[in-house]
């Protein structure tokens, strides 16, 4: 993490190429009938850097889907590109601008995952995902 971190400090000088992703998956929480997660990912790959946000949605009546909140990549001699797809996520009872919902996490509470992937392996994973399977009710 501690060379991610340094490839964001160095910015915007170009940094040692990495393959390195760091994921953290947030609990399920429950808004009346829906059942939502949200999830988080900083990549580096190569020389170009991605930070994203988004989640899982579940609920009986129509069955479960991922969406994305935003995503921003950079690379060297390129212009930085942003997309939020916030305005487009109405059936997301808890969505959030990326700042706010990163300046809220509290990731000592239970349900929070954190994954490293390093050239394509995983190092470090707590197995708390459900994906592809419909919610317990007790979630």
């Amino acid at each position: 993490m501690a060379k991610v971190l340094g490839v964001f400090e160095r910015l915007p000088q170009v940094s040692e190429e990495l393959d390195i992703a760091i994921s953290l998956g947030g609990p399920r929480r429950c808004y009346g009938e829906h059942k939502i997660s949200h999830s988080w990912r900083i990549a580096v790959e190569g020389n170009d850097l991605e930070v994203s946000s988004g989640g899982d949605f579940w609920r009986p009546s129509t069955g479960g889907d991922s969406f994305t909140c935003m995503e921003w990549q950079a690379a060297p001699c390129q212009e930085a590109a942003y997309d939020d797809y916030l305005d487009r996520l109405q059936i997301v009872d808890d969505a959030q601008p990326y700042e706010i919902e990163v300046g809220r996490l509290v990731i000592t509470e239970p349900g929070y995952h954190l994954s490293v992937e390093w050239d394509g392996e995983e190092l470090d994973s707590e197995d708390g995902d459900e994906e592809d399977e419909e919610p317990d009710e007790d979630d």
